[in-house]
C-alpha cells in the first residue's frame, strides 16, 4: 500500500522536485514584485503604475513643473539637522559683489568707448560739411537749408547732455565730456560761420508750382527753426537759430507774398508768446538780429507787434526790452540795399502814433521809473521824436500824442532822483516843442503860399477883364 501511495504522488506531480523548484521561483518573483497572485491583471498593472514603473511602450518624456521643483529645493534647503547641508560662507558675498562691480565697470568702459567712436565719426562729418560749404560760389538752396534743422537738433542734444553731466558731477570734469563739448562748439561754428554765411541761388527764377512748393518748404523750415529757438538752453543756441532764420528769409523773394508773409507768420506769433507767456524761452536776440541784419524787412514785420508789446507786456522788464527794440527799429540811419526800404519806412509811419501812446502809458508806470528801465524809455522817445520831425511833419494826430507825452515826461523827470534822467527828459521836451513849431511854421507857410497863389490868380483874372 505504501508503494501505491508513492506512485499516486508521482502521478499527480505535486511532490516532484523539479516542479516544486519552479513554483518556488514563481513565488519569489511575485514576492519581489510585490504582486498579488490572487488579484487580476488590471489591479497588478495599477499597482505597478503607482510604484512608478513605466510602460516600456510609452516613449514620451516626463514634464516637470519648474516651480514645484524650486519649491522642493527650497524646502530641502530649509531642513535643519542634516549632515550634508552646505553652510553659508561670508566671504562669498564679497566675492560676488566684487564680480558684479567688475562687470559694471567693464560695461561702462565699453559704453564710453562706443560713445567716443560715435563722437569721432560725427566730428568727421562736420569737417566734411565745412569743406563742402567752403566754396565761394553760390550753392544750391536745398543742400544748405536741409542741413540747418539736423545741425540745430544735434547741437541742442549735445548741450543737454553736457549740462546734465555738469549738474550731476557737481561741476567736476566728467568722462567724455570734453569730446561732446568740442563737437557742440564745432557745430556752432559750422552754423554761424559757414551755413548762415552761404551764398544761395534763391528762388526768384522759379515760377508757378515750383515757386509755391519752394516757398511752402521754406515756410515750414522757418516755423521749425523758430520752434527750436523756443527750446534754447543757452544764448549760443539761440544765436544759431536766429542766424538760420535770417538766412531762410534772405533766400525768399523780398515782397509781400513771400518774405514778408512768412516772416510775419513766424515772428509775430513769437513776439506775442515772448511778451505774454511766462514759460517762454525765446531770447530777445532773435528779434534784435533781424533788426540789425535785415532792417527793412524788420521794420515791415516787427513795428506793429513791438508797439503792442511795449504797451501790453506782462512785466516792466519786457516793456523796457520792447522799447529798446523799437529804438533800434526807428534808428533809420541803419539801412540796407533791400527793395523793401520804402515799405519799411511806411510801416514805421503807420506805427508811430501807437508808439507815442505806449510811451505815454509807460511814463505813468512806476515800475518803468527805475533808472535802468527809464533809460530805455527815454532812448526810444528820442528816436521817435527825431523820426517824426524828419518823416511825419504832416501827421497832426501823431504830434498831438507827442505833445501829450511831453507833458507827462516833464513830470516824470521832475519826480526822478537821477539828474541825468531829469536832464534827458528836458531835452526830449524841447525836441517835441521844436518839432511842433517847425510843423506849425511849415503849415502856416504852406497856407500863406496857398493864399498868395489864390490872390495872384484873382488879380490876373481882373486884369484880363
Amino acid at each position: 500500500e505504501d508503494e501505491e501511495e508513492d506512485d499516486d504522488e508521482d502521478d499527480t506531480g505535486i511532490g516532484s522536485g523539479d516542479e516544486g523548484s519552479d513554483n518556488d521561483g514563481v513565488f519569489m518573483a511575485a514576492n519581489v514584485a510585490d504582486l498579488n497572485l490572487n488579484a487580476s491583471d488590471d489591479e497588478n498593472s495599477i499597482e505597478n503604475d503607482n510604484l512608478g514603473y513605466e510602460d516600456e511602450s510609452d516613449d514620451e518624456d516626463v514634464e516637470l513643473d519648474q516651480e514645484q521643483v524650486s519649491n522642493l529645493l527650497l524646502e530641502d534647503s530649509d531642513t535643519e539637522g542634516g549632515a550634508d547641508v552646505l553652510e553659508h560662507h561670508a566671504g562669498a558675498d564679497k566675492a560676488l559683489a566684487k564680480l558684479i562691480k567688475m562687470k559694471q565697470e567693464a560695461r561702462k568702459a565699453g559704453k564710453l568707448a562706443l560713445e567716443r567712436i560715435e563722437i569721432a565719426s560725427r566730428m568727421r562729418c562736420v569737417v566734411l560739411l565745412e569743406l563742402a560749404l567752403s566754396s565761394n560760389a553760390p550753392l544750391e538752396d536745398g543742400a544748405v537749408l536741409l542741413a540747418i534743422l539736423p545741425l540745430l537738433r544735434a547741437r541742442r542734444s549735445l548741450e543737454k547732455v553736457v549740462l546734465s553731466s555738469l549738474s550731476l558731477s557737481g561741476g567736476k570734469k566728467a568722462t567724455g565730456l570734453s569730446e561732446k563739448r568740442a563737437l557742440m562748439d564745432r557745430i556752432s561754428s559750422l552754423l554761424q560761420k559757414r551755413v548762415c554765411k552761404s551764398r544761395l541761388n534763391g528762388i526768384s527764377s522759379l515760377a508757378g508750382e515750383e515757386l509755391r512748393a519752394a516757398r511752402d518748404a521754406r515756410a515750414e523750415l522757418a516755423a521749425r527753426v523758430m520752434a527750436e529757438a523756443k527750446k534754447s538752453l543757452s544764448q549760443s543756441h539761440s544765436d544759431c537759430c536766429s542766424l538760420s532764420l535770417i538766412l531762410i528769409m534772405k533766400s525768399l523773394p523780398q515782397d509781400e507774398g513771400n518774405a514778408i508773409a512768412i516772416a510775419k507768420s513766424v515772428y509775430c506769433d513769437a513776439i506775442k508768446q515772448w511778451s505774454s507767456s511766462k514759460s517762454s524761452k525765446l531770447k530777445t536776440s532773435i528779434l534784435h538780429d533781424l533788426i540789425v541784419r535785415s532792417p527793412s524787412l524788420a521794420r515791415v514785420v516787427l513795428a506793429e507787434p513791438l508797439t503792442d508789446a511795449a504797451e501790453n507786456a506782462r512785466s516792466a522788464f519786457l516793456k523796457a526790452e520792447s522799447f529798446r527794440l523799437l529804438s533800434d527799429l526807428y534808428h533809420v540811419a541803419r539801412t540796407d540795399d533791400s527793395q523793401l526800404v520804402d515799405t519799411g519806412m511806411a510801416s514805421l509811419q503807420r506805427s508811430a502814433g501807437k508808439f507815442a501812446s505806449s510811451l505815454s502809458s509807460a511814463a505813468q508806470d512806476s515800475d518803468i521809473a527805475k533808472a535802468k528801465r527809464a533809460r530805455e524809455l527815454l532812448k526810444a522817445a528820442t528816436e521817435l521824436v527825431a523820426f517824426s520831425s524828419a518823416h511825419c511833419q504832416n501827421d497832426a494826430d501823431l504830434w498831438d500824442r507827442l505833445e501829450h507825452f511831453a507833458g507827462l515826461l516833464k513830470d516824470f523827470g521832475d519826480g526822478s532822483n537821477s539828474p541825468a534822467i531829469n536832464t534827458k527828459c528836458k531835452s526830449i521836451v524841447e525836441m517835441v516843442a521844436e518839432g511842433s513849431k517847425a510843423r506849425l511854421g511849415e503849415t502856416s507857410g504852406k497856407a500863406a503860399k496857398m493864399s498868395s497863389a489864390g490872390g495872384s490868380k484873382k488879380k490876373k483874372k481882373k486884369g484880363k477883364r
